[in-house]
């Protein structure tokens, strides 16, 4: 083997192995979240709290979103076909 060759391999092999790990590591699930999802139907409402940060602040917002599907339904369309 020359020199260029050795050179060749030592230089690109470990990059290889590294976007090859990188694409293998972040490679999605097949079948999803294993977590469960959502929540369960019932009475009552969920509250979601979220926000948002800002160099001069942040924005907090409380939301509430029924548990029953069929309100959680209408409440989720737009104003228009109400």
């Amino acid at each position: 083997m020359s020199d260029v060759t050795i050179f060749t391999l030592l230089a690109f092999l470990p990059g290889l192995l590294v976007v090859v790990g990188y694409v293998w590591w972040n490679w999605p699930e097949k079948d999803g979240p294993k977590a469960p999802r959502g929540t369960v139907p019932g009475q009552g409402d969920s509250i979601v709290e979220g926000g948002g940060g800002g160099s001069h602040g942040g924005v907090t917002t409380v939301t509430r979103v029924s548990k029953d599907p069929q309100k959680y339904t209408r409440e989720m369309m737009p104003r228009g076909k109400k």
